[in-house]
């Protein structure tokens, strides 16, 4: 406790120092006047420096498709306050346009495809967009953008054929097959004015390495306009007052990286951070500022937003799995009725709704229909032993089911922040019979995809709830030595019916086509009890009680009409 503590001292010196080592954040002195009215020192002031906590610095302040450093999650915070690209997405997860003055719309000029599966669309930018240096922002510069990501990030854009400007305001974008999503791209410019040249005569990846644009020196089209950055410290930013959606009525912003969730606690307490996003508080942490909110006359608010699914993953390569009988469904099914989900909601969730049918959040707008048709597993002992029964398995004189004399050890690997979930399940499997050691994995096992990939039984895993859930089933995507372990399908699981519905989902482009094709495949993968939801986590945001703004919801965008947010006092 006295080493969180010391900690919590620290960021809160680092917090007051970078505040201090800005540009000063308006704030007038006793005795000043602001629009005719004489202040006081006891008088609250509106244009204070809005501080944001994020629990790792960016490398860069672009997104995925500009960044040839990403790896695993990244803050999306950064970007989304410093640049700008032709749509964003909303609260609800849902492309709104940005730099673009309206999405295309499939069947029109504006989507079109081709007989020979080519696609095209055309969008059209608002007008009077500009840099924030002043520059003019045009459609040349998505094209740069464009050319940079082919070169530097071919892995984002394997169906991009290409970028051309028809106009100063008019970009055609050219897929060489149908690509359901590109209605909603959220295509990034690149200044052509500042990185044109270099790129015209060098290699993508050496003027990014070389160039300080993507960090200490940039320039966006966000809602705010870098100021200083002074790594590992702060980035400052002051509100650009040609933002295509208006200035931002909050004058000034400054991003701290906090690590430690208690830290984070403390200053929100203490008002030295006024919003917390990416992680910087943890759930357990959710509930100490519930409780200390709730206490004094200071509440802020507590935002829980669905993030990811945490699930068990099996092992369905006979060469790998043990017990071989793993590989039975029923046996599946037995061992999914043996789960007791609400005794891991209650360790890890705090009373909080969660348990998981399924890999697909419920706030997806085709989740009623997925929900109807999925097979269910419910906490019901009885019929565990039924199915364990017909399968000839018996318990031995300890209570735990045995085959062939020798007992039945299901073993499950677990990392380290997911070892409390996995001992309430090792305790409800072994009230039904079934013996189920642990493994804890180390950091660095945690990242070998070998380990990963060749486990016995079960995993325990987590799945974002932006990926696409194809991929962790397909056999496409299985994981093996002949590719290095490299994919998301680590539980080898194949099934051409699934491998079917997820060619079907990928190539339809419309919505609902896209929805039952998914639909088809999580009610066959339920049906063969193919892997174990557990519960829906939760990512934690939360802020002062004197800032409106922050919207509840998905986490994809936590900064979500940034340039709306104000201060109530």
């Amino acid at each position: 406790m006295r080493t969180r503590g010391a900690w919590a001292l620290l960021v809160l010196l680092i917090v007051s120092t970078a505040c201090a080592s800005t540009a000063p954040t308006g704030a007038l002195p006793s005795g000043a006047t602001q629009g005719g009215t004489t202040t006081t020192a006891a008088t609250p002031q509106f244009n204070r420096t809005l501080i944001i906590a994020m629990r790792t610095e960016p490398k860069v302040l672009t997104g995925t498709q500009l960044n040839p450093t990403h790896v695993g999650a990244s803050p999306d915070s950064p970007w989304q306050i410093f640049h700008a690209a032709l749509t964003t997405l909303d609260d609800k997860q849902e492309a709104q346009p940005q730099l673009a003055e309206s999405l295309p719309r499939l069947g029109t000029d504006s989507w079109r495809v081709f007989p020979d599966g080519r696609m095209e669309t055309t969008w059209r930018l608002r007008p009077n967009l500009t840099w924030h240096d002043g520059a003019p922002l045009t459609a040349e510069d998505f094209v740069l953008s464009s050319e940079f990501a082919k070169s530097a990030r071919p892995d984002q854009v394997r169906d991009l054929d290409g970028f051309s400007a028809l106009d100063s305001r008019t970009i055609v974008i050219r897929y060489k097959t149908p690509n359901p999503d590109a209605g909603q791209a959220d295509w990034e410019p690149l200044p052509r004015h500042l990185l044109g040249a270099a790129l015209d005569q060098g290699d993508a990846r050496e003027v990014f390495d070389g160039s300080t644009w993507w960090n200490t020196q940039f320039v966006g089209a966000g809602p705010y306009q870098m100021e200083r950055w002074e790594p590992g410290a702060f980035i400052a930013g002051v509100a650009f007052p040609n933002y295509v959606f208006g200035k931002p009525k909050i004058e000034r912003i400054q991003l701290v990286w906090i690590s430690d969730a208690n830290t984070t606690v403390a200053n929100l307490l203490s008002g030295a951070i006024h919003f917390s996003t990416d992680n910087s508080a943890g759930f357990e942490q959710a509930a100490v500022l519930k409780r200390e909110w709730a206490s004094g006359r200071e509440a802020g608010k507590v935002m829980l937003g669905t993030a990811r699914t945490v699930y068990v993953q099996v092992q369905h390569r006979p060469e790998f799995s043990d017990p071989p009988v793993m590989l039975d469904p029923r046996f599946r099914q037995a061992l999914a009725h043996a789960i007791d989900k609400q005794a891991i909601v209650d360790a890890v969730l705090d009373g909080e709704p969660g348990q998981a049918e399924t890999l697909v959040n419920k706030e997806r707008p085709y989740y009623a229909d997925l929900d109807r048709v999925l097979s269910k597993y419910p906490n019901d002992a009885r019929r565990s032993d039924q199915i364990m029964a017909d399968l000839g398995l018996a318990k031995d004189g300890e209570g735990l089911y045995a085959q062939g004399g020798n007992r039945l050890s299901i073993r499950l690997q677990t990392p380290v922040s997911y070892q409390r979930e996995a001992l309430v399940l090792a305790d409800s499997l072994k009230r039904a019979g079934i013996d189920l050691p642990l493994r804890v994995l180390s950091p660095a096992e945690q990242v070998n995809q070998e380990i990963a990939s060749t486990y016995p039984a079960l995993l325990m895993i987590q799945y974002g709830i932006v990926n696409n859930p194809f991929l962790y089933f397909i056999t496409p995507s299985v994981t093996s030595a002949a590719n290095r372990w490299s994919g998301r399908n680590q539980g080898g699981y194949s099934d051409p019916e699934i491998d079917r519905l997820s060619n079907a989902y990928n190539a339809a482009l419309d919505r609902n086509e896209r929805s039952q094709a998914l639909v088809q495949a999580m009610k066959l993968l339920s049906d063969q009890a193919a892997y174990f939801p557990l519960y829906y986590a939760y990512e934690v945001r939360a802020h002062a009680a004197n800032l409106s703004g922050p919207r509840e919801g998905l986490n994809t965008n936590a900064m979500w009409k940034v340039e709306e947010w104000q201060w109530l006092r």
